[in-house]
């Protein structure tokens, strides 16, 4: 099962309303993504915790319709 790109950019924009958001669908089949986001709410916190925000923020959709993620974060 896959995601497409208007619900999983969605997801991201109802996290992180105030981010910059670039999200690229890697081979066309709505599983492989890589997202690029620049927020505020990043600032002062390490690589990991910026992308564990992430992570929560797409909560059980990680591993169930989203099979790859590549994550790029920045404030």
């Amino acid at each position: 099962m896959a995601i497409d790109q208007t619900n999983l950019l969605r997801l991201i924009k109802d996290a992180f309303p105030a981010a910059q958001v670039k999200l690229v669908d890697l081979v066309g089949d709505s599983d492989h993504y890589q997202v690029e986001i620049k927020d505020k709410s990043f600032a002062g916190l390490t690589k990991i915790a910026q992308h564990r925000k992430v992570h929560a923020a797409l909560g059980s959709v990680l591993g169930a319709e989203l099979h790859a993620l590549s994550i790029k974060t920045s404030y």
